[in-house]
């Protein structure tokens, strides 16, 4: 995930800023733009001072049969992934995980009646956030 904002930029010039994203938020450093997709519903990119730390992309079931269903998807993130380290079945759905301390990564794909959403993102740059969240949150700024 080593994309700097700057080249994210270059590479998608109609992203947009999304201050509404959950996971923006001015006051510890992270910014979210959301970039429109052929391949998925929502494509949200967040930053942590200018370097990408997280992407989540959401799939509809519509969109999850256009791609050749759910089953070709989890293959995809198979092959790209390996196997889960866990997999956690819910009353309505699934969550799978993938850890990759190697490469300061974790991957989580959930997957409920209504879609899927799958978000991958640097374990470092996360801890940092939470780090810095759990500041603000102390000091009551």
């Amino acid at each position: 995930m080593s994309s700097r904002l700057g080249d994210f930029q270059r590479r998608y010039p109609s992203a947009i800023i999304s201050p509404e994203s959950p996971d923006s938020d001015a006051t510890v450093g992270v910014k979210s733009y959301d970039v429109m997709t052929t391949k998925a519903d929502t494509a949200t990119y967040s930053f942590y001072h200018d370097e990408l730390y997280q992407i989540q992309v959401v799939y509809f079931s519509g969109t999850i049969e256009k791609l050749g269903g759910l089953d070709a998807i989890t293959d995809k993130l198979l092959e790209t992934f390996g196997s889960a380290n866990n997999v956690e079945k819910l009353k309505e759905g699934t969550i799978v995980t993938w850890l990759k301390p190697t490469t300061r990564r974790r991957a989580q794909f959930v997957v409920v009646p209504m879609g899927a959403r799958l978000t991958v993102l640097d374990t470092v740059i996360e801890s940092e956030v939470r780090k810095r969240r759990a500041q603000q949150t102390n000091t009551g700024f």
